[in-house]
């Protein structure tokens, strides 16, 4: 769901310090969210060395992925057609089975299976 309201607040030098010392790797405002609503904090994934460079090939992947499924969206391709409707639908699998991969590439899905 997206979100559309907004708090705004004022701290002090060493209030805002403590709030981004302790939010650490996460962005300030998701960390402060995690905590006003009692929810143990999402931390940013760390990619192990050995997989850097999967990583970074299958973001350009998706990339590419991406910009044919504006293609689609544009037009370019009719999303109507029955090759439209294939290609989308391959585009779903695939950007699914990446998706995985990636989430193994950093353990992912090792803690979920805990």
């Amino acid at each position: 769901m997206p979100r559309k309201k907004r708090i705004g607040i004022r701290l002090t030098d060493d209030e805002h310090a403590h709030i981004f010392a302790r939010a650490g790797a996460m962005h300030v405002s998701e960390f402060i969210r995690a905590q006003a609503l009692g929810r143990r904090p999402r931390l940013p994934r760390q990619i192990p060395a050995i997989n850097q460079a999967a990583w970074s090939d299958l973001a350009r992947c998706l990339g590419n992925l991406n910009q044919i499924t504006r293609a689609v969206n544009r037009g370019e391709v009719p999303a109507d057609s029955e090759t439209g409707k294939t290609l989308l639908r391959r585009i779903d699998e695939i950007n699914a089975h990446v998706r995985d991969l990636r989430n193994h590439l950093i353990g992912a899905d090792q803690e979920s299976a805990r």
